[in-house]
C-alpha cells in the first residue's frame, strides 16, 4: 500500500515537472504580472474613511388605543421613502455644491459621474445587532470620503437633511391626506345631501302609495267600499222616495183641482169643509194601513190642520173659475221633493268621488311593489354614500389626529442615536484582503496553468500510455530535442504571454489612477 501510494505521487511529481517545464515560459510572465498587479492595489488605492450615524425610529408619544402603532410593512416603505429623498438629485446636488465635492468631475457629463460617485458613497441600511438580527426601527446611514474631516461633514449634513425632510414629508404627507379626504368629504356630502333630497321627495310625492302605507291603504279602501254601498243604497232609497212624492204630489194636484173646480160657485167655507173631510177620511184609511210615523200618514195630518187653520181665518179666497190654489200638502211635498233632489245629487258626487278614490287606491296598491322596488333602490344608495361618507369622516378624523402629532412632535419621529464623529482609522481599502487575493491568483495561475496545458494536450504522456493505446511495447523513450523549431516556439509563447501580462497589469495600474 505504501508502495503504491509512494509511486502515484512519484508519478504525479514526474508529470507535474514535465508540465512545467514544457509550460513554465507562459505562466511564470502571467503569475508574476497578477502578483505585481495585486501588490499595485495594495499600495496604490487611496485609504477611505467612513463616518455614519445610527438614527432611531421613536414610537409615537400617545397610548396605542388612541394611535395605531406602525406596522413593519409601513416603516419599511417609510424608510425606502426617506432613502429615496435623500438620495434624490436635487438633494444630493445640494450637498455636493455645498461641500465641493468631487471636483475633478466637469461639465454636464462629469456631473453626472460626480453624483452616481456620491451616491455610491453614502448607504442606508438596517441596523445589524450583535446576535445578527435586523432591527426595523434603527438604520445606520454612512458616507465615505477620503477626506475623514469631508466624511464627518457630509455624514452629519446628511444625517440632518434626513430628520428635516422626515418631518417637514411627514407634515406634507398628513397635509395632502387631509386636503384629499376634505375634498372627498365635501364631494361625498353633497352626494348624500342629493341623495336624501331625493329620497325625502320620492316619499312625499309617493305618500300612501308606499309599501308602508299599504295596511293603511287597504284600510282605506274597504272603508271607502263600505261607505260607497251605504250611499248608493241610500241614493236608491231616495230615487225611490222621489218617486213616489212626486206621485202623491200629481194625484194631490188632480184631487184638489178637481174639488176646487166643483165647488167653484159654493161658499169658500163649504168647498174646504168636504177638503177636510175628504182627508180625514183618507186619514183614517191610512192609519189602519201604515204606522203613525209613516211620511203618508204624517203628509196627510199636516194638510188637515193646515186646511183647519185656514178655515178659522178665513184664508181661502176665490176669483170665481179662474181661481189658482197650492195647498199646504202640495206645498209641503215640493219642498220634501227638492231636498231630496239636493240630497241625491250631493250622493251621486259622494258615490263619484268615492269611485274614484276606490279606483286610485286600488292603482296605487298594484302599483307598491314597484314604488317598493325604486324607494328600494333609493335606499340603497344613500346606504352606501352614507357608509361611504362614515368611513372619509372616521379617516379624515384620524388624519387630522395624526396631523397634531406631527405638529406637537408626539408622532413616530426619527432621532439620532449616534451622531457622526470624525474617523481615525480608514475603513478601507482592505488590503490584506486585496494582497491574499493576489497571492492566490499568482498561485493558481503559476502552478494551474502548466496542469491545464498538460492536461489539454492531446499527445501520449507516457510510454505505458503509448502502450496501452496502440498495443505495442515501447522499447525506449527519446526525450524531446532542443531544436530551433522548439526554441522558437518557445519564444513566441513567451513574448505572447509576456505581453498579455503586460497589457493585464498596465490596465490595473489605469484602473487604480481611475480610482483615485
Amino acid at each position: 500500500m505504501d508502495d503504491e501510494s509512494t509511486l502515484n505521487i512519484s508519478d504525479l511529481y514526474s508529470l507535474f515537472r514535465e508540465a512545467w517545464r514544457r509550460y513554465s515560459h507562459i505562466c511564470l510572465p502571467l503569475s508574476a504580472s497578477v502578483f505585481l498587479l495585486g501588490a499595485a492595489f495594495c499600495i496604490g488605492l487611496p485609504d477611505y474613511y467612513s463616518a455614519n450615524s445610527l438614527i432611531y425610529l421613536e414610537p409615537a408619544r400617545v397610548s396605542s388605543k388612541v394611535v395605531e402603532a406602525p406596522s413593519n410593512e409601513m416603516l419599511n416603505e417609510r424608510l425606502e421613502a426617506l432613502r429615496q429623498t435623500i438620495l434624490a438629485r436635487q438633494n444630493l446636488r445640494e450637498v455636493r455644491e455645498r461641500f465641493k465635492l468631487f471636483p475633478e468631475d466637469k461639465g454636464p457629463s462629469g456631473s453626472e459621474r460626480a453624483m452616481e460617485k456620491f451616491k455610491n458613497a453614502i448607504s442606508v441600511v438596517p441596523y445589524v445587532s450583535k446576535t445578527g438580527e435586523k432591527r426595523l426601527h434603527t438604520f445606520r446611514l454612512e458616507f465615505s470620503n477620503p477626506d475623514p474631516k469631508m466624511a464627518f461633514e457630509v455624514t452629519k449634513a446628511l444625517t440632518n437633511l434626513f430628520i428635516e425632510r422626515s418631518i417637514l414629508d411627514r407634515r406634507t404627507e398628513m397635509k395632502g391626506t387631509e386636503d384629499f379626504l376634505e375634498s372627498r368629504l365635501i364631494e361625498v356630502r353633497k352626494k348624500l345631501e342629493a341623495t336624501e333630497n331625493e329620497m325625502q321627495k320620492f316619499v312625499s310625492d309617493n305618500f300612501g302609495h308606499l309599501p308602508d302605507h299599504l295596511d293603511q291603504a287597504v284600510a282605506r279602501l274597504e272603508s271607502d267600499q263600505t261607505q260607497l254601498a251605504t250611499s248608493s243604497e241610500m241614493l236608491r232609497a231616495n230615487r225611490t222616495r222621489l218617486a213616489h212624492l212626486e206621485t202623491e204630489r200629481a194625484d194631490l194636484k188632480r184631487r184638489d183641482v178637481g174639488a176646487i173646480s166643483a165647488t167653484s160657485s159654493s161658499e169658500p167655507g163649504e168647498a174646504s169643509q168636504e177638503t177636510l173631510a175628504r182627508l180625514e177620511t183618507q186619514l183614517a184609511v191610512l192609519t189602519e194601513q201604515y204606522t203613525p210615523l209613516h211620511p203618508d200618514v204624517i203628509t196627510t195630518k199636516k194638510r188637515i190642520e193646515a186646511i183647519r187653520k185656514q178655515l178659522r181665518s178665513g184664508g181661502i179666497s176665490s176669483s170665481g173659475s179662474g181661481t189658482k190654489y197650492d195647498s199646504p200638502g202640495i206645498v209641503r211635498l215640493d219642498r220634501e221633493i227638492k231636498e231630496l233632489q239636493i240630497e241625491i245629487s250631493s250622493l251621486e258626487g259622494e258615490n263619484k268621488r268615492l269611485r274614484s278614490g276606490i279606483e286610485e287606491l286600488q292603482n296605487a296598491i298594484e302599483a307598491m311593489p314597484l314604488k317598493e322596488q325604486e324607494l328600494l333602490k333609493i335606499k340603497r344608495d344613500y346606504n352606501l354614500i352614507k357608509q361611504s361618507y362614515e368611513r372619509l369622516l372616521e379617516a379624515r378624523e384620524d388624519a387630522s389626529l395624526q396631523s397634531s402629532l406631527v405638529q406637537t412632535q408626539k408622532d413616530a419621529q426619527f432621532k439620532v442615536v449616534e451622531p457622526p464623529e470624525v474617523p481615525v482609522n480608514p475603513a478601507g481599502p482592505n488590503r490584506l484582503v486585496i494582497f491574499s487575493v493576489g497571492l492566490l491568483a499568482f498561485i493558481l495561475i503559476l502552478v494551474g496553468t502548466p496542469i491545464a496545458g498538460f492536461a489539454l494536450n492531446g499527445g501520449f504522456k507516457h510510454a505505458e500510455e503509448l502502450s496501452d493505446q496502440m498495443g505495442i511495447k515501447v522499447l525506449g523513450v527519446i526525450p524531446p530535442l532542443n531544436t530551433l523549431q522548439q526554441r522558437t516556439v518557445r519564444k513566441l509563447h513567451f513574448l505572447v504571454a509576456s505581453a498579455v501580462a503586460i497589457v493585464l497589469f498596465f490596465g490595473g495600474v489605469v484602473v487604480i489612477f481611475a480610482i483615485r
